[in-house]
C-alpha cells in the first residue's frame, strides 16, 4: 500500500483510469520507473484497490528464458502440490496455462521486471496473450519494470510485442509523479 500512497492524487487517478482501459479492452500496458520494484508494486496495490480482478503475478528473474516463465506462470497459477508437478513437455504446461486462464473469472496478468525477459520468455507471455485473443478471452498483459525495459522492447525482435503495447505509462522517481513514456 505504501507504494501507490506514494503517488500524487492525480496520478493515482490517471493510472486506475488507464488500468480500467486496459481491463475493458483486454490490451497490453507497459509501466516503468527508476526503481525495479516500483512499477510493480504501484499496479500491484492500483489493482488491489479497484478489485474484482484475478491477479496472477509473476516476477521475471534472470535468467528469464521460456522455461523459467512457464515455471514462474505454474507457481502463481497453480500455488502448492495441489495440481501437482508441472510437466516436463513445455507445450503440455502451456496448454494446462492457458486452460487456466481461461477457467479464472477476470485473469489479470502483471508481468514483473520485464526488462530482465529473454526471446523465449518475451515470446512465451505473448503467446499466452495472443491464445486468449484468439480464443475470445482477452488477457489483460501489464509489463512492469525499470525504464530500461522501453529499450528493450525497442529491440527488432520484440517489435511485434511493442507495437501492441497500448498504453506506456512512466512513474517519475522524485515524488512519484507521472511524466509520457513516448
Amino acid at each position: 500500500m505504501a507504494a501507490f500512497a506514494e503517488l500524487p492524487e492525480q496520478a493515482a487517478a490517471e493510472l486506475e483510469s488507464r488500468l480500467h482501459d486496459i481491463f475493458e479492452l483486454g490490451q497490453m500496458m507497459a509501466v516503468t520507473a527508476d526503481e525495479s520494484d516500483l512499477a510493480e508494486q504501484v499496479v500491484a496495490t492500483a489493482l488491489d484497490k479497484r478489485g474484482g480482478m484475478n491477479l496472477v503475478r509473476v516476477t521475471a528473474r534472470a535468467p528469464a528464458h521460456r522455461t523459467a516463465v512457464i515455471d514462474a506462470l505454474w507457481a502463481a497459477l497453480f500455488p502448492g502440490r495441489w495440481h501437482g508437478a508441472r510437466p516436463r513437455i513445455l507445450s503440455e504446461a502451456e496448454r494446462d496455462i492457458d486452460a487456466e486462464l481461461d477457467r479464472r473469472t477476470r485473469p489479470v496478468l502483471l508481468v514483473g521486471d520485464a526488462q530482465q525477459l529473454r526471446g523465449g520468455g518475451w515470446q512465451c507471455l505473448y503467446g499466452t496473450w495472443r491464445a486468449a485473443a484468439d480464443r475470445y478471452r482477452p488477457l489483460p498483459l501489464i509489463w512492469t519494470g525499470t525504464t530500461r525495459l522501453t529499450t528493450v522492447l525497442q529491440r527488432p525482435a520484440l517489435d511485434s510485442i511493442d507495437n501492441r503495447i497500448y498504453l506506456r505509462y512512466r512513474i517519475e522517481p522524485a515524488h512519484g509523479q507521472r511524466r509520457p513514456a513516448r
